[in-house]
């Protein structure tokens, strides 16, 4: 990444808008990269709200960085209604109860893949977790018509505090030849 021009985020009301461009309305398949340096928790990257939920209630799809011990948390919405009274699922892949932190004042980079068969979580190039996907996770991810958020969500439920630079979507999955090559192709 180019570290001179990472955008630095206050944590309380900083965040980037990019809008709802049709190349961000992804409903299946989706992979995303991000170089950060934080010192606490707080949303990295989202799309809108959860339309099945009240306003404030959840995203399409969302990366965070959570409080020690939890790690990192990839969220999307399906159209399944599986075990949910308000007609849609979240489905989620976190970092719970693995050794690893973020938030320590060191740059790192995250990648996060949902496909069809699993999702995936990277960390500094490295595998960390995953998750094979039940048939309602085959549902289409609820697309929302919130703008895509960086630093943020759309409700301003938690600022991140720190430091962002390269994030890119695909509307694919990455392998993880792809998440360690971005890993290398990135290092400071």
């Amino acid at each position: 990444p180019n570290w001179s021009s990472a955008l630095f985020f206050d944590g309380t009301n900083d965040y980037i808008d990019c809008g709802n461009d049709s190349s961000l309305q992804i409903s299946q398949n989706i992979s995303v990269s991000v170089w950060l340096r934080c010192t606490d928790q707080g949303i990295i990257f989202s799309k809108g709200q959860y339309a099945g939920e009240t306003a404030g209630a959840g995203y399409n799809y969302s990366l965070s960085v959570r409080s020690p011990g939890y790690g990192l948390a990839w969220q999307w919405y399906t159209t399944s209604s599986e075990g949910s009274s308000t007609g849609n699922r979240i489905y989620y892949l976190a970092t719970t109860g693995k050794a690893l932190t973020v938030i320590d004042g060191e740059w790192h980079n995250i990648v996060v893949t949902r496909s069809a068969s699993s999702s995936k979580l990277y960390l500094d190039g490295e595998y960390i977790v995953s998750s094979g996907n039940t048939a309602s996770d085959l549902d289409y991810m609820v697309n929302s018509s919130q703008n895509v958020r960086i630093g943020d969500s759309s409700n301003s439920a938690d600022p991140f505090p720190g430091d962002i630079s390269n994030v890119q979507v695909w509307n694919t999955q990455l392998t993880d030849a792809d998440a360690l090559s971005i890993y290398n192709n990135g290092q400071p």
